[in-house]
């Protein structure tokens, strides 16, 4: 007589569902970091060109761009009044750039520049130039735009 033998299954604490690698999580997390603005953005205002400018203050007009340092104080004076109720998500060095180019652009109200402006910045120079990097998304958190 033959017989059957039987074979114990081991017990599978997942319920039969595959466990999930660490791989496939850190490449996940990479890319969420990868996508968000960068937390700790430094402004050097040493690297600035003008002592009277407070670089890292132009982050409550605009989003940051490491080009910003060639501003002077009589750049700044070309800017409206209200500049930081703007909501433009265009650098300050390019808005006094357009305020040269267009010198006739209206200094107060609430649209003052074209609203191609950022498609025009963004084809122009690629993003925002922060430690040698071009970056393409800025968020406005707490009153500063951060890149």
């Amino acid at each position: 007589m033959l017989q059957k033998k039987v074979f114990a299954r081991p017990q599978n604490p997942n319920n039969g569902r595959q466990p999930i690698g660490l791989l496939p999580i850190a490449a996940l997390l990479l890319i969420a970091l990868a996508a968000t603005p960068a937390l700790a953005q430094q402004i050097h205002q040493i690297r600035g060109v003008d002592a009277r400018v407070d670089y890292a203050s132009l982050t409550s007009i605009g989003p940051w761009d490491d080009r910003n340092y060639e501003l002077t104080q009589e750049d700044l004076d070309l800017l409206a009044p209200n500049e930081a109720e703007l909501k433009a998500q265009i650098p300050v060095f390019f808005r006094v750039e357009l305020r040269k180019g267009i010198p006739e652009m209206d200094r107060t109200g609430p649209a003052q520049y074209p609203r191609s402006a950022l498609q025009i910045f963004q084809l122009k120079y690629g993003g925002y130039l922060v430690d040698g990097k071009i970056y393409t998304r800025v968020e406005h958190r707490d009153g500063q735009y951060v890149v």
